[in-house]
């Protein structure tokens, strides 16, 4: 169990060297000084990060209309595409999660923070990956 709380404080030390290094001054993170705050930083972060797949996504489906119009047919097929390896994607990030959090006790605030570390990080993965798609 002590291996687990060292494994889980390494990846919190990460994650917020990760936030501090870029400049991340949002409300907890700014201040860190509990668990409880970390806890609520990482969810905030989460959620964050999954409004702007969620933005970035609505434009790349925005885009394939617009760049298809010509061949709706070609643009239906790019869209279903797109929406299968979307749901792929999600059930690839939840089971990877499921693997990075595995050393914190399932259903802990530790277990939930070091999910939604992971969540994020792969969130912001995939949104950069969306966002070569707009270009």
């Amino acid at each position: 169990m002590n291996y687990r709380k060292k494994i889980l404080g390494l990846i919190i030390l990460l994650f917020f060297g990760n936030c501090i290094a870029a400049e991340i001054a949002s409300e907890p993170c700014s201040s860190v000084q509990s668990s409880s705050q970390v806890d609520e930083c990482a969810a905030n972060e989460y959620k964050a990060a999954d409004r702007s797949l969620n933005d970035v996504y609505k434009k790349v489906i925005e885009k394939i209309g617009v760049d298809y119009k010509v061949d709706t047919k070609l643009g239906s097929e790019l869209l279903s595409a797109l929406k299968k390896a979307q749901q792929a994607w999600i059930k690839f990030r939840d089971t990877n999660c499921a693997v990075e959090s595995f050393e914190a006790e399932p259903g802990t605030a530790a277990h939930i923070t070091a999910t939604n570390i992971c969540l994020t990080k792969m969130t912001n993965e995939r949104i950069r990956a969306l966002d070569q798609m707009l270009k």
